[in-house]
């Protein structure tokens, strides 16, 4: 199914294209950061309701070896969540 099409049906699940978007966030250096760091890191903001435009900050650190095969954590805070 094309996303356009699945636009158009309602669903709770928000997805947009993502081409590009790792690039786009990738962190080549940090204030007060080591030169030569062997590990990738990116942050930015995953969108979860576009109509009110609210959105989650994340930041990501991938693990410099076997990164496919490790564990990931996802740390949420709570917040104000009224509209």
């Amino acid at each position: 199914m094309a996303l356009e099409e699945a636009t158009d049906e309602y669903s709770p699940v928000y997805i947009a294209p993502q081409d590009g978007l790792a690039e786009l966030d990738k962190i080549s250096a940090l204030p007060g950061q080591p030169e030569g760091v062997n590990f990738s890191q990116y942050s930015g903001y995953v969108t979860v309701n576009p109509n009110t435009g609210r959105a989650l900050f994340y930041y990501f650190v991938e693990s410099p070896t076997d990164s496919s095969t490790k564990l990931l954590v996802l740390w949420l805070n709570g917040g104000n969540f009224a509209s």
